[in-house]
């Protein structure tokens, strides 16, 4: 899985999250309606709902990640079968970043020979030497 594919990935989760925060808070606007108070307080109720749920899903995560993930991972690979996994993706994702395009690397070494007003060599001269 290339890194592009897994920012998209976690850039529709959000979406998907912070869109339920977003329905909830339209909800809650819509109760404080029904019961009968003005336009600030249901903007109130609103914002609050939103402000409250969206603390929630953040602590909820920040807890997630830093606290049991590691724990349940450490748990996870005594079995063969996660040993496994993670060697998988631990190769994929190595493949996935060694390889770098030539033009790449061709033009941060001009960059560099520019910055430091190196004078570059004949293409063809270092060719010729080398055969």
């Amino acid at each position: 899985m290339t890194m592009n594919k897994r920012q998209t990935e976690y850039i529709a989760l959000y979406l998907f999250v912070f869109g339920a925060i977003l329905l909830f808070g339209v909800l809650a606007r819509k109760f404080v309606l029904v019961k009968g108070y003005d336009e600030f307080s249901a903007a109130v109720g609103f914002f609050a709902t939103v402000v409250v749920l969206s603390a929630l899903f953040i602590s909820l995560q920040m807890t997630l990640n830093e606290l049991l993930l590691p724990r349940m991972e450490k748990f996870l690979m005594r079995f063969p079968a996660f040993q496994k996994l993670e060697e998988v993706a631990v190769v994929t994702e190595v493949s996935a970043v060694v390889v770098e395009p030539i033009e790449e690397v061709v033009d941060e070494l001009r960059d560099q020979i520019k910055l430091n007003h190196i004078k570059a060599p004949n293409i063809e001269d270092c060719i010729e030497n080398f055969s």
